[in-house]
């Protein structure tokens, strides 16, 4: 199986704080894998190097076997979410997806066919009749899975609650 996304000696440091140090890891094609460390540990510093935010000082990064050097090869290969929602409040949460999806040139009838996949799964209708008492940067998961438009899935600090 093939690597996604693939790091390789990964390095870098802001005056003499290294916030990278000489990481290596792979994520195969259809794994689930969690970036998980402390505060600190380099995890979004990792993240903004993979989508071209910030630039590395040293080591390799490819995305699909494509270096990210070239940022207009890997950049339709990513969907990023962000730390801050920006769903509209006085929406619904299926409002929102929907509005979503059609910036993303999804037709309704793919939206509809591939919500009613994810709530045969997940279990949706009541989540998606809510409007502003659910802080929701989580659904943007499903947003990106409904439009088909990106291999990989980037999340800093995906939350997720009801009130």
């Amino acid at each position: 199986m093939e690597n996604i996304i693939e790091i390789k000696n990964l390095k870098k440091s802001f005056g003499n704080k290294k916030a990278v140090d000489d990481i290596s890891f792979a994520v195969k094609k259809g794994q689930l894998f969690a970036f998980l460390g402390l505060n600190g540990a380099g995890k979004s510093t990792t993240i903004n190097i993979l989508v071209c935010v910030q630039q590395r000082d040293s080591g390799d990064c490819y995305i699909e076997g494509k270096s990210i050097d070239n940022i207009a090869q890997i950049l339709p290969s990513i969907g990023i979410v962000f730390q801050t929602s920006v769903l509209d409040k006085k929406l619904s949460i299926y409002d929102n997806l929907k509005y979503s999806a059609m910036l993303y040139d999804l037709s309704k009838d793919e939206f509809e066919n591939n919500l009613q996949f994810f709530n045969a799964k997940l279990s949706l209708n009541d989540l998606l009749k809510r409007h502003r008492k659910i802080k929701i940067l989580c659904l943007f998961i499903i947003l990106f899975v409904l439009c088909n438009k990106c291999f990989i899935l980037l999340l800093l600090r995906c939350y997720l609650w009801v009130r």
